[in-house]
């Protein structure tokens, strides 16, 4: 019935609406508004292709591309991949649903440069945010001889476990000098495991017997840790 009105609707047959006493008593149904895109929205401002390319070369070279990869029809779950063109590495992570929320949720920086053994630096890491896990984050990283945590925010962690393990080359951690790791719900055993050239910036060098993560935090007299302002 309905596709017949609406051929008639269209001219496709030769009748009017008023030949047909029941269509003139239709009301035109009024069309849904779509919601607004993420585009219309304001999600993707300052994140797309044309400010990539507004970008210095430098940092064109270093910026990490994100993007989604749906699955079958029906499954909420995407796949959420991270890749770094200039250490032509890439990492994916599994979501639950396409969110911001999911988004927020589940990145962590778990084994996200576990093993790069060539890497000598690594920068923009006051960029990350919400920061939650950093296991392996930096474990067997071989030829880091620094890392910069100045800007970054340590209020969110929750695990450290073996974070800079093997990092056997590694000598300096710099932070602001208001760096703080929460008070309670932060886990993190060995996370300076086998860190033996590093010295916290009141002097205090790295040993067997101090590698938990209760470390991680400026090195003052009283109170011993890893890290340099």
């Amino acid at each position: 019935e309905r596709t017949f009105y609406r051929y008639v609707d269209e001219g496709l047959v030769p009748i009017i609406a008023l030949d047909l006493a029941k269509k003139v008593r239709y009301r035109s149904r009024r069309k849904k508004r779509a919601a607004p895109s993420a585009h219309e929205k304001g999600f993707y401002k300052g994140c797309e292709y044309a400010d990539f390319l507004e970008l210095p070369p430098d940092e064109r070279a270093r910026a990490t591309e994100v993007d989604t990869v749906l699955g079958a029809r029906g499954d909420r779950r995407c796949m959420l991949s991270l890749h770094r063109v200039d250490l032509r590495f890439q990492l994916y992570i599994l979501l639950p649903d396409k969110t911001a929320s999911s988004v927020f949720a589940e990145v962590n920086t778990n084994y996200w440069f576990y093993g790069l053994v060539v890497i000598t630096s690594f920068v923009g890491i006051s960029n990350l945010a919400n920061v939650h896990e950093m296991q392996y984050m930096f474990s067997s990283c071989q030829s880091v001889t620094d890392l910069d945590f100045r800007g970054f925010d340590p209020s969110h962690l929750t695990n450290l476990f073996y974070c800079f393990a093997g990092c056997n080359a590694l000598a300096t951690i710099y932070a602001d000098a208001t760096w703080a790791l929460p008070s309670s719900g932060l886990s993190g055993s060995q996370c300076f495991y086998n860190c033996p050239n590093l010295v916290g910036g009141n002097g205090t060098a790295w040993a067997s017997s101090k590698t938990g993560y209760t470390y991680f935090r400026i090195d003052k007299s009283g109170s011993p840790g890893y890290l340099t302002t």
